[in-house]
Formats: C-alpha cells, structure tokens, sequence
C-alpha cells in the first residue's frame, strides 16, 4: 500500500444548508473507498452528532479522513468561533458525547486563532 489518505471536505456557505445533500456526498466518499456498511452507519452518527454539538453553520468545515493502510477514519468538525472546553460534559450534549465517546478511540476539542474543531476518531 502507498500511504494515501483519501479526504473528504464539505464547506457549509449558509446556516440553512443543505445535510442531506452533504451525508450524500460523504456517503459517496464511503462507497466509492469499499468501506463497509457498519461503518458508514458510524461515519453517519458521528457527523450527525458532531454537527449537533458544534452547532455547526455559516463558515463551518467538516472533514472526513481515511486512510486503508493506516486503518484509521478521523472526523474534524471546525466552527468559526471558539467552543467550551467541557462542551462534550454539558447537559445538553450528554446523549451526543455518549454516541461519540462510544464509536470512537479519540473524542477531542481544538482551539485555534479563530476557530475551533472537534476532532473524532473511529475505532
């Protein structure tokens, strides 16, 4: 194997955006690399959640990264502002952060100059 990472990226222009546009697109991405159903399924929960979380919109970026030599799937969801550090531990995100906390190895948020991600890890 040639250490590839294949990437998928979806910019969202306008808070009312089009998701299922979007999950069609990623689910293409998925398909088109022979990833299995189960994960695809995953892949699904995690941006669903993700979004959910982040409160995702004008500006915000989501970032799908596979790589079949590596066995690895990463999820960054980025944010133009900057998010809580415990907005995985707020009670509103109890339901979200446990689907996360449960499909992946790493569940992380990354403060940067003006933006923020929160980055997942698949198992």
């Amino acid at each position: 194997f040639i250490k590839q990472i294949r990437e998928f990226n979806y910019g969202i222009a306008e808070d009312k955006y089009d998701y299922y546009e979007m999950m069609a697109l990623l689910n293409t991405f998925c398909v088109r690399y022979s990833m299995p159903e189960t994960v695809r399924d995953h892949i699904s929960h995690l941006v669903e959640e993700s979004l959910l979380i982040t409160a995702a919109g004008k500006g915000s970026s989501v970032r799908l990264a596979y790589s079949e030599k590596e066995d690895f799937i990463e999820l960054t969801v980025t944010v133009p502002r900057s998010l809580d550090e415990d907005i995985l531990d707020n009670e509103e995100n109890v339901v979200p952060a446990a689907i996360l906390r449960g499909l992946c190895k790493i569940v992380e948020v990354r403060q940067e100059q003006e933006s923020s991600s929160l980055r997942c890890i698949l198992q």
